[in-house]
């Protein structure tokens, strides 16, 4: 009995977790509406150029987790516009804030109508395609890279695999189902439906 009182705290405390959680991403999404209000066409190379905004595409998934579907949409729809444009592309780490679009993908996507559902798949699947290409460049380099390859393996290249590998996996779609099929003819990834 005594093990169980001294364990009562850590029981109480890990369900305060998630509200905590959930409050400081409420938090952190405060100034990003109130950012998207103040500069409605926004643009990426705009909202990420204050301190602190670097990888503003991240945003989604906060927004997605804690069911903020309106500001993860919006959020989303303006990544797709950059996409298209080539905007997102060219900014440094877009391999990580895909990563983390495609987690907000799979909570937000029995939400999306279908043309948005289209769209971002179209993107997503477009940039995964695009960053397996370039990991398949190095596939076969010597872990230990630096002296090798030049670049760090902390590099924006070596971690591309964090994006691809990420995904390589099966994506839960819609309650476990679906995932990424590789293209055998070409280094392509596509968004299965279940």
């Amino acid at each position: 009995m005594t093990i169980g009182l001294y364990l009562l705290p850590l029981a109480l405390a890990a369900v305060k977790l998630p509200d905590q959680y959930n409050g400081l991403l409420e938090a952190g999404l405060a100034p990003v509406e109130k950012r998207l209000a103040a500069e409605p066409p926004a643009d990426l190379k705009t909202l990420e150029t204050l301190p602190g905004w670097r990888h503003f595409p991240s945003a989604i998934l906060a927004a997605a987790v804690v069911r903020r579907v309106e500001l993860a949409t919006r959020i989303g729809d303006l990544l797709v516009r950059e996409s298209e444009a080539g905007a997102y592309q060219a900014r440094l780490d877009h391999h990580r804030d895909t990563y983390l679009w495609i987690e907000a993908y799979r909570l937000l996507e029995p939400k999306l109508d279908e043309p948005r559902r289209a769209r971002w798949r179209r993107e997503l699947e477009r940039n995964i395609s695009e960053l397996a290409a370039e990991c398949a460049l190095r596939q076969d380099f010597p872990w230990y890279n630096s002296p090798y390859i030049r670049t760090s393996p902390n590099s924006p290249e070596t971690n591309l695999s964090y994006a691809v590998g990420a995904l390589s996996v099966p994506l839960q779609l819609q309650g476990g189902k679906g995932g990424l099929r590789p293209n055998e003819q070409e280094i392509t990834f596509t968004l299965e439906a279940p």
